[in-house]
Formats: C-alpha cells, structure tokens, sequence
C-alpha cells in the first residue's frame, strides 16, 4: 500500500483516489502537513494550488527539503509552462490540472510510484531546452 499525503483544504483530491490500491491521509493545515512529512516520509505528497497560490511554491520547497524521498506532485488550474516548470525545479515529480483529478489520479499515482515523472512531453522538450540553456551559461 502506497502512502499519500494530500495537502488541500477543498476535498477535491482524495476522495478519487483509489483506497485499495493507497493509504490517504489527508492535511488541510500546511504546518501540521509539514510536520508529518517530516517525521513521516511519505512516499507521495499531493498539494493543492489553491492552498496557498503564488506561495504554494514556497510550500513546495520546504516540503521537498523535509523529504527527500516523497515525491511531490502538483494539482493546480492551468499554469503557464514556465510556471510548471519552476515547480519542477523546486522539488515535484508532477503536475495535472484540477479538472483532470478525477480522471488521472490513479493512474498519476501509479506512474510517480513507478519512478517516472507525470509531465507532458511538449514540457519534456522544454526542460529539456532549459537544462541545455543553464549548461551554456556555466560553460561560458
């Protein structure tokens, strides 16, 4: 059984997720969230955007640095590519869109538990063309 946090204080989250297949817990406090991921290390972290909004990237990286090892994915209304991509740089394995949840959840908990990231492949490229971009700036 996989152990997912899920930080979101509107209920759009767990209750698609499959409770044969994850052991939810459910935070609607971000400090109190911290805390257990500290001590806890759950293997998947979920947050929701509307948590915190323009500060939920904060929320990220202190979730990160709590544990290493959880993976972090992101549910969030449409985000402009290169705001998925600074989430990606702050620590999460993932993004899907609020509307997607219901549809998605399952079987984005499966591919992260898997090891992969759930990203688009349009946004595969532009990571891509990102890290390629940063190299040259420290090679020249």
């Amino acid at each position: 059984m996989i152990d997912v946090f899920v930080i979101d204080n509107e209920n759009t989250i767990a209750r698609f997720i499959n409770p044969d297949k994850a052991a939810v817990t459910v935070y609607e406090n971000e400090i109190r969230a911290l805390n257990a991921v500290e001590s806890l290390k759950p293997s998947i972290i979920i947050v929701n955007y509307n948590i915190h909004k323009s500060a939920t990237m904060e929320l990220v990286a202190l979730l990160f640095r709590a544990s290493l090892q959880s993976k972090i994915v992101l549910i969030a209304p449409k985000l402009s590519d290169d705001e998925i991509l600074n989430y990606l740089a702050v620590g999460t394995k993932g993004y899907l869109q609020t509307e997607e949840v219901e549809k998605f959840i399952n079987k984005l908990i499966k591919v992260i538990t898997d090891g992969e990231a759930w990203i688009s492949r349009r946004l595969v490229s532009k990571l891509i063309a990102r890290l390629h971009r940063q190299k040259m700036l420290i090679t020249v």
